[in-house]
């Protein structure tokens, strides 16, 4: 009985919890920091050796606020990653390196990823990052932390679109349950799209759109950015606020939502000019002590612009049952398989068996041992008892 359990937990211990598929997205640039150690000061020269793909900064500046942050396991790709223009293809589950981490005690403190060529011609984007936030709700000072952006800046215009989390206080259009923050969008003149409700000290994809052109695009109008925010596991969140929320239908390069109002929508009032540079930290005043946040592969896409740039579930259950809860059971069981028999057959019984056949049989398994060759290189004498079982 005691090998049958261990047999039996052998087994379900092999049996993935997880076994979806997903499609590939293309991207301009990923940011996977692949280099350096953790812990070491960021430095420019760090995050550009660890960005892969056309990545079209003229330069890079950071502050002592930032380290090469070791990776929390948390944000690795769903899907394949390909890199626009080149023959790169990253699998799933391939990207699991370090990443850019910020001390939460520092306000106003920002990586600048300072765009050039196609990059700085391009008016609409889309862009994701999975991102651990450190901060507790309530906690430290300031109400809002301007986390990711993107900005055109020419002329001294300052339009952009920035993810900002928001701490209770900070969320003024609908209060968050307690323990929890908002997360939004930005745009200028100060403007807020509706609102995700998210748990502090997790980790989180979010995925935006911005139509910076004085032009509509895919149906929106100029000024439009949006946004999506998904778990870990890539179950999308939706948006609760009774404004700034909405349900997308497909349209050029933007598609249709899986789930009611899935997107976080603002239209901003100052827009128009190309793209300037992309901020990592914090743009605010927000500050804590004793946490810090991470970012994780954060990808980039000027070229076709889609949204949302994230993985599509191709399963059959894909928008019936949440990502982490369908599997393929395509690695169910041990695995790489039942190891094969070593031991002698001792007899072999048919169903015409006498008991007295079978009880003198398993006396004579009882006598029969083998060695069974150990990883150590040691020799181990096993037996293999057999029950005689009476017929009726």
């Amino acid at each position: 009985m005691r090998l049958l359990r261990l047999l039996l937990l052998w087994t379900f211990a092999a049996i993935p919890t997880l076994g979806q598929s997903w499609s590939t997205i293309n991207v301009d640039y990923l940011i996977n920091m692949n280099t350096s150690t953790r812990g070491t000061a960021l430095s420019s020269a760090i995050v550009s050796a660890g960005t892969v793909g056309d990545t079209t900064f003229s330069s890079i500046s950071t502050t002592s606020a930032f380290t090469v942050g070791a990776n929390q396991g948390l944000c690795s790709n769903l899907g394949s990653i390909s890199i626009n223009g080149t023959s790169t293809v990253y699998p799933p589950q391939s990207q699991n390196y370090n990443n850019i981490a910020i001390n939460d005690a520092a306000s106003f403190n920002n990586t600048i990823l300072n765009l050039s060529g196609a990059a700085a011609a391009a008016k609409v984007a889309s862009a994701a990052v999975c991102i651990y936030l450190g901060p507790p709700s309530n906690a430290g000072g300031g109400g809002d932390w301007d986390r990711y952006g993107l900005w055109a800046t020419a002329s001294g215009t300052g339009q952009y679109a920035m993810l900002q989390i928001s701490q209770g206080s900070g969320c003024t259009t609908q209060a968050p349950p307690s323990g929890y923050v908002c997360a939004r969008l930005e745009g200028k003149p100060t403007a807020h799209s509706g609102y995700f409700f998210l748990q502090p000290q997790h980790a989180y994809w979010f995925s935006y759109w911005w139509n910076n052109s004085s032009s509509t695009v895919a149906g929106q109008p100029a000024g439009t950015m949006l946004l999506h925010v998904y778990t870990a596991d890539g179950t999308p969140i939706p948006c609760v606020t009774s404004t700034g929320c909405t349900t997308l239908s497909a349209s050029g390069n933007l598609a249709a939502d899986i789930i009611r109002n899935q997107t976080a929508i603002l239209t901003a009032g100052s827009y128009g000019s190309t793209l300037t540079y992309v901020s990592i930290g914090n743009n605010e005043n927000s500050t804590n002590l004793g946490t810090t946040s991470y970012y994780q592969n954060a990808i980039f896409n000027f070229t076709t612009a889609p949204f949302p740039l994230f993985w599509t579930q191709t399963d059959p259950w894909a928008n019936v049952v949440a990502p982490p809860r369908g599997s393929t059971w395509s690695s169910a069981g041990v695995q790489p398989g039942i190891p094969a028999r070593t031991s002698p057959v001792c007899a072999n019984l048919t169903s015409s068996a006498t008991t007295a056949q079978i009880n003198s049989d398993e006396a004579l398994a009882q006598t029969r041992r083998y060695l069974a060759p150990q990883p150590n290189g040691l020799l181990t004498t096993l037996r293999a008892p057999m029950k005689a079982m009476p017929r009726t």
